[in-house]
């Protein structure tokens, strides 16, 4: 009964639309095509190089992608078993193909990691993949892969032709394989447009209109303005929802927001290439598509931390992403107009519910998550983290949540969605959100109020309404130049178990002495930690998550109480 109630607590949450496109992907599946491609439009300009990648293809036949390495010395295997279904995918984007157009050389615009293959070694695995991958192999020919694939080889190929190595159409020479990508580049659009992927939602479908906006401008003819057509509509469909005012996207995870930024930025790339083939009634749209692109990176920049990398929330790690100053690059060889912000004080992300804090010397930045899972029929990447924060501390990371290590259904991932994987507070060993599987999530928690007030941050969520009692967590925080203070209310009524969780950076050593807890930074005291009177800590062995396939010991500071609410909980770090 229980899993029957969970299943329901899911499924009430989905979008009708959701519910009939999967019923309708598992009775109808469109007749791939194996039509010749229309013809291409003639570019207006050079493409911009876009963002290169540090994982990809070490030799033709060795690749490492996600922290895995693969040696296919044998032949290619474009759908291996012994890995991860992520790892598939990640392999069958391409992502590092469009740096290996120039052959090693550096590529139009200066800078930017150099290709590890040449152009030929890169236009044969192309064609490896489309001799072992007929339209509709499974994995390999589901949408999102599609999706991300269509845009990398387009960019391959107009790379390719910035270079000087030559058109892919007609016979460029051997090693080329000539119309064949073209034909599968075609195909592959074909079925995506039958397949977007409404059930899924999300940044899916936000990949899926990308792919359909950059194929339909790089072909012309009749299926390159339909699929410019519906792709263009759908791109500013998807923005006006999924990325909000304050310029964050929807889901709340600082790796798929750059994801999605990263695509709109592609899109304005090719936009200036192709300025033909934009839709005339869409001609007009390129300033809103430029002002969400730089909203969207006001918020990374909000989320980032001093050592310039993401703070992990929700589905983040190093690694699956552009990262921030790949994107600011990328924005100025666009000759898009961005300064850099400066944050202090509190800082509000007040549509998708984040707080920046900063000390008025600028050594302490605090991220504080006051929002909740989303969005509603999809928080495939949500993590059970209300009220959790991250720290640092002169440009070093100090409180951490535990990362993302693995999306495969099981204990792991489990583990790391859970509300003990963040910094805050548990009740009675439950989950604040009822996760599931590997992207499914329940009863959720929800924030019934949040807001700013003399310096501190504050909010409250209701996650724990369900027990008896309905408790509710109220945490409020502030930064201070010689300080951090968090103060905890759990109201309600009746008994409880109240746990804390603070996570520390594996740099970072926490020792218990005399009930207070001490901070050290490669064996140097720079804090503590102290507790209302009476209170004792204990340092738990744990592990932290700065990549896929990637686990690294640390530690985390846990405080255990039974206690009748209402109740009243400070923390104060204190440095030195």
């Amino acid at each position: 009964m229980s899993a029957v109630g969970r299943y329901f607590r899911t499924v009430v949450h989905l979008r009708p639309r959701q519910v009939w496109t999967r019923v309708a992907r598992r009775v109808v599946r469109p007749r791939p095509s194996s039509e010749p491609a229309p013809a291409r439009r003639a570019p207006s300009a050079s493409l911009l190089r876009p963002i290169t990648r540090e994982d990809g293809w070490l030799t033709p036949a060795r690749i490492r992608l996600l922290n895995i390495d693969r040696e296919f010395a044998g032949g290619m295997d474009w759908r291996p078993s012994d890995v991860p279904l992520l790892w598939v995918y990640t392999l069958n984007y391409f992502a590092d193909l469009p740096q290996c157009a120039t052959g090693g050389d550096e590529r139009p615009g200066g800078g930017g990691r150099v290709g590890r293959l040449s152009a030929r070694q890169a236009a044969s695995l192309v064609d490896s993949w489309i001799d072992a991958n007929p339209p509709g192999t499974p994995d390999t020919w589901d949408p999102y892969p599609i999706s991300i694939r269509v845009v990398n080889w387009i960019k391959w190929v107009l790379l390719l032709e910035n270079g000087g190595a030559g058109s892919l159409a007609g016979a460029p020479g051997p090693g080329l394989p000539g119309d064949r990508i073209l034909d599968s580049l075609a195909s592959q659009l074909r079925f995506l447009e039958r397949r977007v992927e409404f059930d899924i939602a999300a940044n899916h479908v936000m990949a899926n209109a990308v792919a359909l906006t950059i194929g339909g401008l790089f072909f012309g003819g009749e299926e390159g303005d339909r699929w410019a057509n519906r792709g263009v509509a759908l791109l500013f469909h998807e923005l006006e929802e999924q990325v909000r005012d304050d310029g964050g996207h929807y889901e709340r995870s600082p790796t798929y927001h750059a994801v999605v930024l990263e695509q709109l930025l592609d899109v304005l790339n090719l936009w200036d290439v192709f300025p033909e083939g934009v839709p005339r009634e869409w001609r007009d749209a390129r300033p809103r598509l430029k002002g969400k692109a730089l909203a969207m990176l006001e918020w990374l920049e909000a989320m980032t931390h001093p050592d310039g990398g993401m703070s992990f929330f929700n589905d983040t790690t190093f690694g699956a992403a552009a990262t921030r100053d790949d994107l600011v690059d990328y924005v100025e060889r666009l000759g898009l107009a961005s300064e850099r912000r400066e944050f202090r004080g509190v800082h509000r992300l007040r549509d998708t519910g984040f707080f920046r804090l900063s000390s008025a010397d600028g050594r302490t930045v605090a991220v504080f998550d006051a929002g909740a899972p989303q969005p509603r029929y999809q928080p495939g990447h949500a993590h059970s983290e209300s009220l959790s924060f991250e720290l640092s501390r002169d440009g070093r990371r100090f409180f951490v949540n535990s990362g993302v290590s693995t999306y495969e259904p099981g204990p792991e991932r489990l583990e790391q969605r859970q509300t003990a994987a963040h910094n805050t507070v548990r009740i009675d060993e439950e989950e604040q959100s009822e996760l599931w599987a590997s992207h499914r999530c329940g009863r959720r928690a929800r924030v019934s109020e949040a807001g700013e007030r003399d310096g501190w941050a504050y909010a409250e969520h209701t996650g724990y309404r369900f027990l008896p009692g309905r408790p509710r967590h109220y945490r409020k925080m502030r930064v201070a130049d010689s300080s951090v203070e968090i103060i905890d209310n759990i109201e309600g009524v009746g008994e409880h178990l109240l746990e804390w969780f603070f996570h520390v950076h594996p740099d970072v050593t926490a020792r218990v002495r005399d009930r207070i807890v001490e901070l050290f930074l490669d064996g140097r005291a720079v804090g503590t930690m102290t507790f209302p009177f009476g209170t004792s800590a204990a340092i738990v062995d744990g592990s932290w998550h700065p990549g896929f396939n990637v686990s690294i010991h640390n530690t985390f500071v846990h405080v255990v109480l039974r206690v009748s609410l209402p109740f009243e909980f400070h923390t104060t770090i204190d440095w030195i």
